[in-house]
C-alpha cells in the first residue's frame, strides 16, 4: 500500500473515531418547562363528615401540605366545609392518635360531598396493638 493511501485511510478512521465526540460534547437539549399549578386553580365548596371510632386525643386533616382541619378530643362526628381544587382524584392525609389504652380496632372514615359531584367515602383502620393513623385518603371521580 502507499504512503499516502496509508496516511487517507488514517486520517479518515481518525474523523470518523472523532465523530460521536460532536454528539457527546454537544450542549445538552434546553429542558422543558412543567406548567405549575397556577393560584387561580378554580375551586369548589367541599361538605366533610369525619367519623371515628373510640375518642381519639387529636384529628388533623390537611390537603397538599396545609392543615383544612384540626381537632383535639372529639367526642362524635365532625361536619365541617371546605374549599378544595376541581381536581379528579383529591387527597387528604389523616393523622389521628388515640390514647394507649384504647382497646380495640381504631379507625377513622372521610366521607366528602363536593357540589355538583357524587359523594365519596373512604375508611382507614388501626390493628388494635397501634394508636396512631397516618395515612392519605384518595377520592376519585
Amino acid at each position: 500500500m502507499s504512503p499516502a493511501l496509508t496516511v487517507s485511510l488514517t486520517a479518515a478512521g481518525v474523523l470518523l473515531a472523532g465523530l460521536p465526540l460532536l454528539w457527546l460534547t454537544a450542549p445538552p437539549p434546553a429542558p422543558v418547562q412543567q406548567e405549575l399549578p397556577t393560584s387561580a386553580t378554580q375551586t369548589t365548596p367541599v361538605h366533610v363528615s369525619l367519623y371515628f371510632n373510640g375518642e381519639p386525643s387529636k384529628i388533623v386533616l390537611a390537603h397538599q401540605g396545609e392543615n383544612i382541619a384540626a381537632f383535639t378530643a372529639p367526642k362524635g362526628p365532625q361536619h365541617f366545609t371546605v374549599q378544595l381544587p376541581i381536581e379528579n382524584t383529591i387527597e387528604i392525609e389523616c393523622e389521628a392518635l388515640w390514647p394507649e389504652q384504647t382497646a380495640g380496632m381504631k379507625g377513622c372514615t372521610i366521607h366528602l360531598e363536593p357540589e355538583g359531584r357524587e359523594t365519596r367515602s373512604e375508611t382507614m383502620w388501626l390493628l388494635p396493638e397501634d394508636n396512631q393513623l397516618y395515612d392519605v385518603f384518595y377520592f376519585r371521580w
